[in-house]
């Protein structure tokens, strides 16, 4: 498993995020957060599955909870996963735009921050998650 996707490929996410988000304040980037996606992303991956809860059965605010001092209001997780797109990141971006839960937690005025992670598995298979919170 290769546990970071190319840079580039990384780097279409935020600004497709940034244009649905249109007029809203801009996501500031949180390592700790990119940490907590590139953890669930990697923890999806090895397990073949796609779920806001990790292999230990941990939810988001569980898993964020235990990385102090990360202090928050609320938190919010977007996952996907896709193999066979010649712009894999792009294609989870276009998913989430079109599914009403993802796209809330896009729009979401009240979050200020993100992290995005990704990995890709031994079949080429994509797992991305995107991190939102409101401190």
């Amino acid at each position: 498993m290769r546990h970071r996707l190319p840079h580039l490929l990384l780097r279409i996410v935020p600004p497709s995020i940034s244009s649905l988000r249109n007029g809203l304040r801009e996501l500031k980037p949180n390592q700790t957060l990119k940490e907590a996606a590139r953890n669930q992303s990697t923890s999806m991956a090895q397990s073949g599955y796609l779920a806001h809860k990790d292999s230990a059965g941990r939810d988001l605010k569980e898993r964020l909870s235990t990385r102090s001092p990360l202090h928050f209001r609320a938190a919010g997780e977007n996952i996907a996963r896709n193999r066979g797109f010649s712009d894999a990141a792009g294609q989870a971006v276009g998913d989430w735009a079109k599914s009403p839960g993802h796209l809330e937690n896009i729009l979401n005025k009240e979050f200020t921050e993100t992290g995005i992670g990704a990995v890709i598995d031994s079949q080429g298979t994509f797992y991305f998650t995107q991190v939102f919170l409101a401190k």
